[in-house]
């Protein structure tokens, strides 16, 4: 499956993966976060850097985040993965406003089935 991420989904999907699962999980979510992780030409482009805010340490970037997409090919056992992760954040209510977009493009008009059984 090919889709084009924004930054601001980029991060987003670091932060709905599961920090714990089966050794086959955490591979197929290193490997995911290698692939999505930000190269040294984006982070000089796009300024992107990492700072201390009120709010804790956060990214930061200097563009128009929601324009800028980056085209990935994610693997149906990983494409499995993301959908299981954020349909669990759905249902446990954690879902974060800005994990909407990611929810849209991995999650609605797939068939459970179908995704679910790329991951066994």
């Amino acid at each position: 499956m090919k889709v084009s991420l924004t930054i601001a989904e980029r991060i987003s999907l670091f932060e709905a993966l599961p920090q714990q699962g089966s050794i086959l999980t955490l591979r197929t979510i290193t490997a995911l976060r290698e692939q999505l992780a930000f190269t040294d030409k984006e982070r000089q482009v796009w300024k992107i850097e990492q700072k201390e805010t009120p709010q804790g340490l956060m990214m930061v970037w200097d563009f128009d985040f929601n324009k800028v997409e980056v085209e990935f090919d994610i693997n149906d056992a990983t494409k499995g993965l993301i959908y299981v992760s954020l349909e669990k954040l759905s249902n446990d209510g954690q879902l974060r406003m800005e994990m909407i977009s990611l929810y849209e493009k991995f999650v609605e008009g797939k068939k459970s089935n179908e995704v679910v059984e790329s991951v066994r």
